[in-house]
Parts: structure tokens; sequence; C-alpha cells
């Protein structure tokens, strides 16, 4: 391991592993949670609507959720967060023992509830990376959680892969419950390397004023920003086409592979080995122009997800999984790293929780209209028009000049007590790292 290298930090260390943990419960919670609503109810639609219910709270809660980010400590509200999903998920593993087949509205209260806690971890988390590892190496911490996250993803995946086929013929019912319940134990796991985190108090205080008034501070910073108002918009473009996706995507499954579980997961598995190695392949490389990556990685995209309407075999859409994983850090990673470096640290929990709320804001429009699509144009032009639609929306990123021509900073903003050097973070010395859970 390079002496500069983010894990040599302990902070970042903590944080990662915490992560590394509870995604790996979510490799498999997500897809199973689906596959389980789609068993339960007998409609792909259901699918949809869960996915709607679960974006609702970016929606309605991302405005408060970015002011307290920028207000308290930042490691309180992760703990929190994951305490609280932690014990939702084994309250909902317990009920489903007794009863396999839980009522819609029960689903789409856990689906909602979750995504409720998230929408406060998710700014508070992506506002303390840049507190914990020095500007110089934020491109690399950012390109390291993200392959980390694919690799554990994978990992779950990989294994219930392996097993889901098996379990799910012989007892269904116990197959959904210890999902849920690897993914409750996960967030407690997560919780337990968050507690060893310093505080992370937001920069200057804005306690003492009104949530209100800090969420048009928010605002009015945003729009003082040509480049991050265009990056809003082109990501609610992009949310728009791709919020269909996985709905349309398991009604695949089910009328082109069969409808079994494993061979969803092995979907998900070429996806996220393709993430891995895009990530990799980013951290690696100097990513001068975060804007134009934006738009070349968010094109690809939209080209597999186009490609997948003439996959139906398997061997094809693996491919077209796989490089589609090997686009998505190009459209993330470098523009990620420039809003850490560029946005002062006092203003970095309401501007992730903008982009939260713009871009998750449209996710229910297009989830809900999953089934329909299907039914009015059936799966093979539904998959062309969402990667038709990717690809037309990053190329508008190419007629403006502020983001097309955007440069990423060598340091991180200047502000009093913002930005971290290398010679304030503690180093790790050459003792193994511990043993990943």
């Amino acid at each position: 391991m390079s002496p500069s290298h983010p894990l040599r930090i302990p902070q970042f260390r903590n944080l990662w592993l915490g992560q590394a943990i509870s995604q790996f419960g979510d490799a498999v919670y997500y897809a199973i949670f689906m596959f389980m609503v789609a068993k339960v109810t007998g409609s792909i639609a259901a699918v949809g609507y869960v996915g709607a219910i679960e974006t609702l709270p970016f929606l309605l809660f991302s405005p408060y959720a970015g002011v307290l980010a920028d207000r308290i400590d930042r490691r309180r509200i992760m703990l929190l967060s994951d305490v609280v999903c932690g014990l939702l998920l084994a309250g909902f593993a317990l009920y489903i023992a007794f009863e396999p087949k839980p009522a819609f509205w029960l689903i789409a209260s856990v689906a909602f509830t979750l995504s409720t806690v998230r929408s406060f971890f998710i700014p508070a988390k992506n506002a303390a990376i840049p507190r914990l590892v020095p500007a110089s190496s934020l491109l690399e911490a950012n390109a390291f959680s993200q392959m980390t996250q694919s690799f554990m993803l994978m990992g779950g995946v990989a294994l219930a892969a392996g097993v889901s086929a098996v379990l799910y013929a012989i007892a269904p019912g116990e197959f959904f419950v210890g999902t849920f319940a690897l993914n409750a134990i996960s967030f407690l796991g997560s919780a337990y390397f968050i507690a060893k985190l310093p505080p992370i108090a937001p920069e200057g205080s804005i306690a003492d004023r009104h949530p209100l008034k800090e969420i048009v501070a928010g605002g009015k910073y945003a729009i003082g920003r040509p480049e991050l108002l265009v990056l809003m918009g082109l990501q609610a473009l992009l949310m728009l086409c791709i919020s269909p996706f996985f709905p349309i995507y398991v009604a695949a499954n089910e009328s082109w592979f069969g409808g079994k579980p494993n061979t969803l997961l092995l979907f998900e598995f070429a996806f996220m080995f393709g993430h891995i190695l895009g990530s990799l392949w980013v951290g690696k490389s100097s990513s001068k122009w975060p804007g134009r990556a934006y738009i070349v990685g968010s094109f690809f995209v939209g080209l597999t997800v186009a490609g997948l309407a003439f996959s139906q075999h398997i061997a094809l859409f693996i491919l077209f999984n796989f490089a589609a994983g090997l686009a998505v850090p190009w459209a993330s990673i470098p523009v990620m790293t420039y809003l850490q470096l560029t946005v002062p640290d006092e203003y970095r929990g309401r501007v992730n929780s903008m982009l939260n709320m713009i871009t998750m804001g449209v996710h229910p429009v297009g989830l809900s209209l999953a089934g329909r699509m299907i039914a009015a144009i059936g799966l093979v032009w539904a998959f062309l028009v969402m990667g038709a639609g990717m690809g037309v929306a990053a190329l508008l990123g190419l007629f403006s000049r502020a983001f097309r021509s955007l440069q990423m900073p060598s340091s991180a903003v200047s502000t009093p007590g913002d930005g971290v050097t290398e010679e304030s973070l503690p180093v790790l010395d050459e003792s193994p790292l511990p043993a990943q859970g």
C-alpha cells in the first residue's frame, strides 16, 4: 500500500469498513426485496410503485437533511441512521418469519421508512469525506469507496446467486427472512465502525438560524454556481430516463430468462464487476475534466442500456451489464470529487441534499410508468427509449461551456478551518489492515 493511500488514514478506514459491511448486506437486499414484491403481489407494476415510494423521502426530507448535515455532528447523523435501519430491518425479518406474505402497505411502509432514514445519512456522509482525507487523495478515496461498494455488492451477489435458487425452491419464506436479517446485521456492523470516527462538526455554526433560512441560503449558493445548476438539470433528465430501469429489468428476467432470482443476481454481478474495474481506472487517472467525463460516461451508459434491447441471449445481457458498470464511475466519481473540492464545508450538506432532492424527485415518475411502458411498447422498445433518452440527455451537457470546461482543482477550497492536509492526519503504521467483516 502506498504511503498516500486513503486507507492509511484511520478515520477514513473506519468509515470505509463500516460502509463495506453495510454494502455487503445491501447486495442481496435490494434485488431480493424487489423480487419479493413481484412474487407477493404478482405484479411488475407493484415493483415500480414500491421503487417510487422509496424515492419520495429524498424529495420530501432532503432540504432539511442538508441543513442538519451543515448544523450538527455528521458522525452522529450517520450513526443514528445505521442503528435505526438495522433495528427496522430486524423487526421486518421477525414479522415475515410469521407472516411470509406481508401486505403491500407494510412492504411500502418499510421501504418508505428506510429511505427516509437514508436521506439523512447520504448528505452527512458525502459532506464528511473531505474532512477525513486530504484534497490530494480525494479522487482516489472516492474511487476506492465506489470500487469497494461494487466489490462488496458483487461478493454478496455471488453468495446469493450460489444459494438463492436452492433456498428459494426449498423454503421461500426463510429465504426472505435471512435476506433481511443479514442486512439488519450489516447496518449494525456499520454503526460499530462509524462510532469509532471522531466528531465531524461542520465548519461555522448555523444552529441559531431558522432551517428555512438556511435552505434558502443553500439555494442562493447553488444559483451562483452555473456548472452546479447544469449538473442538477442533467442529473434530473438522466434519472427520468433511467428510473424505469429496474422494474423493466425484472420483467426482462421474467420474460426472457425464466424469472429465477439467481439469473437476476448474475446480471447484477456482471455490472458490479465492470464497476470495480471502472472505479480502479478512474482512481488511477488524472481526471482533469470532470464535466467531460460525466458527459462521455453517461452517454456510454445510455448506449449499453439500449443494447440490452437486443440481448435476449443471456451472454449478451451479461456483456452489456458489464459495459454499463465500466462506464458509470466516469459519470460519477470525477464530478463528485470536483464538488467536494470546490464547495465550502459549510454548504456541503445542503449541496448534496439538493442533488439528491432534484435527481430523486423525478425518480417516482419514471418508476411508476415502468409497468405502463412495458404494456404499451414492450420490453425491447422500453430499453431503447431509456437508452436513447440517456444519450440525448448526456449530450446536452456539451451545450454548456461552464460545464464542459470544468477543470479539477489541485486543492480544496480555502475557507477558515476547512481543508485537510496529509500532515494534519494520523497515518497508519505498516501493520496489516484488520480483516474485513
